[in-house]
Order: C-alpha cells, then structure tokens, then sequence
C-alpha cells in the first residue's frame, strides 16, 4: 500500500456506520471535533454503503466513507479497485483517496449532481460526457500489462455466480423466464461472440470505467465538467463498451425486465 495512503485496521459495521465512520475521521481528520460532524448516508445498497461526512467548520471538506457489501469481492476485485483509485487520481480523473480501512475506503467528497434520464440528453452535457470518456479512454494504467477486454471474464464470473435453483417459487419462476434452457444457451452465446469478436480489428481496447450509469456521472462547477466515480469495474475492454453501455442510460431504464432478472 502506498505510504501516503494509510491503512486503518478497522471493519465498520453496517448496523453503526455513523461510530465507523468517526473511528475513520480519527485517523483522516484528527482536527474534527466530533460533535461539529453531520453524517448523510448517501447510498444504501448492496454493493456498497456510502457515508458522507461534514464538519460544521469546514463545509468544503466533505469526506465520504465506503463500507463494501458483504461477499462483493465475490464480483470485484477490491485490489484492483485501489489501484485504480491511485492511477486515476494521479492522472486527475478521480477524487482524493485518503485512507483505506479492512472493509472499505475513505476519499474526498465530490460536489455535484448526478445524471438522469433528462439531464444526460442535455445538449450541455452530453458533450462533456463525451469528452471525459475519450480522455479517459486515453490512459494507460500499466504499460506492462496486456490489453485484454476484461468483458468475457467479468461476464462468465458473474455468470457462475447465478444459481439454477432458487427456495423462492417467484425467484425460480423469474429465473426460468429469463434462461428458458438454463444457462448453457447463453454460455454458449458468449463464447460465440468472444470468438467472433476476437478477429476484429476494429474494436480497440482501452482502459475503460465499465460502470458508466447515471449515477456514476457527476456533473461539477455549473454544468462546465463532468467527472467519472466509483472505479470497481475499471479495466481494459472494447472502447465500444463504455459508449454502448452509456448509450443504454439514454433509453431504458436501469431495472429493465433483463436487468431485474439478474438483480433478483
């Protein structure tokens, strides 16, 4: 771990994040007098569990403290997730990281608005969009490290993770619908696509954010930039990933009928 970057030996539990995220500032904010700290819990999810932290004193320091969701390293790769957090900031595309703790991390908050359906349309936005993804797209986080589109691995991960049978007789019923053959069909799709699209050489892969939802888009200082957040997924794929799957924000919503399928 980077010296710069500390580690605090510390799991906060998701029944008391506001006494967490207190032990965290400790360490991080050792300054902040704890009856001055407003805590908003921001998200609430599965994946994650973000706390931001305001001091009365210091209302542009705002902190925000991730708690990981239980067995999501099942899905993401927590190490790599750090690692990019670093390259990114250096390269400033990512906000400050300031401490990493054994179930989360602690980074600076933010100001801004996240996307919607409306608002990502915006002829003011769009292009800024846009923009931040081919600068992104730009870097390169390992010389080293070959480019290979993380998307077939990522895929057949998840995959694997997805039981056939369920307890829940609608969970089963959903699950049917969804994979009328199981999934030996779609197993066999990907691996078909992956060898078709293995030959083509117009598909260049980059470093891509692999999660471009609305929610991961802020748009900062008065509609003039926006900026790219939460980087678990971040790794090379085909650039037209990215695109495609930002593309999709613009017409359906993020619960479509397939997408429940999988949250279920």
């Amino acid at each position: 771990m980077d010296s710069k970057i500390p580690h605090i030996p510390k799991t906060l539990h998701e029944s008391n994040l506001e006494e967490g995220a207190t032990h965290i500032l400790q360490h991080i904010r050792p300054e902040w007098s704890a009856d001055k700290v407003q805590f908003k819990l921001f998200t609430d999810g599965i994946t994650n569990k973000l706390m931001g932290c305001f001091h009365d004193d210091h209302p542009t320091d705002g902190v925000l403290v991730r708690v990981y969701g239980q067995q999501t390293d099942l899905l993401i790769n927590r190490a790599n997730e750090i690692k990019n957090f670093k390259f990114l900031q250096k390269a400033g595309f990512a906000p400050k990281l300031y401490a990493t703790f054994n179930n989360g991390i602690a980074y600076e908050f933010v100001s801004g608005e996240t996307l919607s359906q409306d608002s990502c349309k915006h002829p003011s936005v769009y292009p800024l969009v846009a923009r931040t993804m081919a600068q992104f797209h730009k870097l390169s986080s390992d010389a080293d490290s070959p480019k290979v589109p993380v998307l077939w691995k990522k895929f057949r991960q998840f995959l694997d993770l997805v039981p056939e049978t369920y307890d829940s007789p609608d969970t089963q019923i959903r699950f049917e619908e969804c994979f009328p053959n199981g999934k030996s069909k779609i197993t066999s799709e990907v691996s078909s696509l992956e060898s078709i699209l293995k030959h083509e050489k117009n598909l260049p892969v980059v470093l891509c954010h692999n999660d471009l939802l609305l929610a991961n888009i802020l748009v900062t200082g008065n509609n003039e930039n926006v900026t790219f957040i939460d980087y678990e997924y971040a790794d090379h794929n085909y650039q037209a990933f990215d695109i495609g799957n930002h593309f999709a924000e613009f017409a359906v919503d993020a619960l479509c009928p397939t997408a429940r399928c999988f949250a279920a």
